[in-house]
């Protein structure tokens, strides 16, 4: 199995059928050389493909929002303090936190301010155990029916284990997919087919104690956007072609 990605069953999952076809495909291009990294913490290396999988091209979208807000929450430690309510629709609410808790805390919040199961979308560079074991349970008690991961190449090189972990629960599942790229976006999207909440921030997957900033969504449009680019990641094929069948 292609360690970047796995993916849904499509006789089981006809409504994702733009993503069946990668189930054993390996999409990554020929990198044209690698860079090696050296981190502070150990002073190992990882090395880090120079050419991602790239979009076919920039994707950009302009939306209007209905209302604005702009919150300080550097003194609030806990999520509940920071997400006490969930966005109206259209409406933006711009957060800076003092970092007690970490990002993907924000997608607990969700399922417990709203009921019913929930699609995920989600990106991260890294991803700590606690939260992979916090998502995998959420799939197998239903609260989230379907996943979709996308990850930065750190994770699947520096944190193999954390990284086996999550590919093997989603694929076991048979509701979740990942990718393992040169990926640094922070983004969440989820919807229960009523909201469309989206959180686009600067923070990972991990213990965080850092200040961070994230902006929280209740918009479609924007969902639908970071979405489509987010599928189309799994439909680019190993010479960097678009896959999806032309009408």
């Amino acid at each position: 199995m292609d360690d970047t990605q796995i993916g849904h069953n499509k006789k089981e999952n006809k409504d994702w059928n733009e993503t069946s076809s990668f189930f054993n495909l390996d999409i990554s291009k020929k990198s044209k050389g690698t860079h090696k990294i050296k981190l502070n913490a150990d002073n190992k290396e990882y090395e880090e493909t120079a050419d991602s999988e790239d979009l076919t091209e920039v994707k950009k979208t302009k939306i209007t929002a209905s209302e604005v807000r702009m919150l300080n929450k550097l003194r609030e430690k806990k999520i509940e303090e920071v997400f006490n309510e969930f966005p109206k629709p259209k409406e933006y609410i711009h957060i800076v936190s003092a970092g007690a808790y970490d990002y993907f805390k924000l997608i607990q919040r969700v399922l417990e301010l709203k009921g019913g199961e929930f699609t995920l979308y989600a990106s991260t560079w890294t991803m700590n155990y606690v939260n992979v074991d916090a998502l995998l349970n959420f799939i197998k008690v239903g609260r989230i029916k379907k996943c979709t991961m996308l990850v930065g190449d750190y994770l699947r090189q520096r944190e193999p284990l954390v990284f086996e972990t999550l590919k093997q629960g989603l694929y076991e599942s048979n509701k979740g997919r990942i990718k393992a790229f040169k990926n640094h976006c922070k983004i969440i999207c989820m919807t229960n087919g009523i909201d469309y909440f989206v959180s686009e921030g600067s923070a990972n997957f991990t213990s965080n104690p850092r200040t961070e900033q994230h902006i929280l969504t209740n918009n479609k449009e924007l969902y639908d956007f970071h979405t489509e680019w987010m599928n189309e990641l799994f439909t680019i094929n190993k010479d960097g072609k678009d896959n999806k069948k032309k009408d």
